[in-house]
């Protein structure tokens, strides 16, 4: 859950941090953007400082973030240092965003990637959402797909990106069909492919408010075929949905 700038839940508060290191350290002609917007050299240090210590980039050495969201690492002493680390990080980060706030360099870049509303404004970001949801799926039997999205491949956990309240999946099935020999009689073996290349030749849409969750294909039997295209959504203001991913295919099981 986000309450202001800086997310409540330690699973979005790792994306923002990774976010807000990567952008403010971003090249910006003979500066950063961090200093543009009027961070100093050390400020920044130290913003890369609490990024590398969630997120190591070593597994020989996770960072605590690392560990907390790892099953087989995670403890009671995980959940207190990462619960440190949340609330250090806060307070360090939240007097800085009500300086970068006032900066006369800040544009609309800025404050969606850092959370910052418009004066006056609802906070809601606006445009449309460029993330590509990228989903991981796992079939369950039954013709259930366990379903887990993601902003990035090197992204630790599915969640949903800012600005997104869910995930649509959109889904073709074809039945099994048998290519066919001169004759006329079904070829073993040699399953028809019908090609599909986007969302609008799907025939199912549903919507998730998580991104972890499980898809049942509804009027599919096991070994049929079902094509699935994910994006990122905003119910509230359908005109930010993300970009459609995918096909990804599958024989059901």
């Amino acid at each position: 859950m986000t309450k202001g700038r800086i997310p409540e839940s330690k699973e979005e508060a790792g994306d923002y941090v990774k976010n807000a290191d990567q952008y403010l350290h971003t090249a910006d002609g003979e500066t950063t953007r961090g200093e543009t917007l009027g961070m100093t050299s050390d400020e920044l240090i130290k913003l890369r400082g609490f990024k590398t210590s969630a997120f190591s980039g070593n597994p020989l050495l996770p960072g605590i973030l690392d560990a907390q969201f790892n099953p087989l690492k995670q403890n009671r002493e995980t959940t207190v240092q990462s619960d440190e680390w949340l609330k250090n990080f806060g307070d360090w980060f939240r007097p800085i965003l009500v300086r970068i706030s006032g900066s006369p360099f800040i544009n609309d870049t800025d404050r969606l990637v850092l959370n910052i509303a418009i004066p006056g404004a609802h906070s809601t970001p606006t445009g449309q959402m460029t993330e590509k949801c990228l989903a991981q799926m796992t079939l369950l039997g039954d013709c259930q797909v366990e379903m887990k999205c993601y902003v990035s491949h090197d992204a630790k956990r599915a969640a949903l990106p800012a600005g997104a309240d869910g995930v649509q999946v959109a889904s073709r099935v074809d039945l099994v069909e048998l290519e066919k020999d001169e004759e006329g009689h079904d070829i073993p073996g040699k399953v028809v492919q019908k090609p599909i290349s986007s969302a609008t030749e799907c025939t199912t849409k549903d919507s998730y408010s998580s991104a972890s969750f499980i898809h049942k294909v509804e009027g599919a039997h096991p070994k049929d075929t079902v094509h699935f295209f994910h994006r990122w959504i905003n119910t509230k203001h359908p005109e930010r949905n993300g970009p459609w991913t995918g096909p990804t295919s599958t024989p059901l099981l």
